[in-house]
């Protein structure tokens, strides 16, 4: 039982990517109304369809990119999540453009997006990895869990900061994980 106990730990810092996939695709949910009314755009515009959107569509790219990484990591699992993570809170950091500029909001969520792909491809590969052989659907659905996770704060916590503090909370998940991963074995 201590062996799936430190599992579970190892595990639960591997969650911080799905965290990330679910902050980043419900981002503009808690936010709209703020980045809507600082850039003059209403619900129908096309600026808000793109930012709201562009991640998901750029997420299909993220396996592609966790591929390269992976290769060029030497198929460590572990690197391979730092590099994303350190991407990941590089990315949130300039999401802070969005609020000099729209289309530079887009232009990075769509760099999120690859994150948010990124994590959707290695989380659940590394989850089952690591977990022990009698339990490894039960590691593997840790991933979801994560995702739901990271909505569900987002949506919490959203309503009560700013769509700029959202960005260093997002930049937060993702530098935590950049530190952490290193202490699985």
């Amino acid at each position: 039982m201590g062996i799936c106990c430190i599992q579970l730990v190892h595990a639960l810092v591997i969650m911080l990517g799905p965290i990330t996939f679910g902050a980043i695709l419900c981002y503009p949910s808690p936010t709209a109304s703020e980045i809507q009314a600082h850039h003059g755009l209403k619900d129908d515009a096309i600026q808000w369809s793109f930012y709201n959107s562009v991640s998901s569509l750029f997420a299909i790219a993220g396996p592609f990119v966790t591929t390269g990484i992976l290769k060029w990591m030497r198929q460590s699992r572990k690197k391979t999540c730092f590099v994303i993570a350190c991407f990941g809170v590089a990315f949130w950091l300039l999401n802070l453009l969005t609020k000099v500029n729209i289309w530079a909001g887009i232009v990075i969520r769509a760099f999120l997006g690859i994150v948010m792909g990124a994590y959707s491809s290695i989380a659940p590969l590394y989850l089952v990895e690591i977990a022990p052989a009698d339990v490894s659907g039960f590691f593997g659905c840790l991933n979801q869990i994560g995702i739901v996770l990271g909505i569900v704060f987002f949506d919490f916590i959203g309503p009560s900061l700013t769509y700029m503090t959202l960005n260093y909370v997002g930049a937060a998940v993702c530098g935590l994980q950049a530190i952490l991963i290193w202490f699985i074995e």
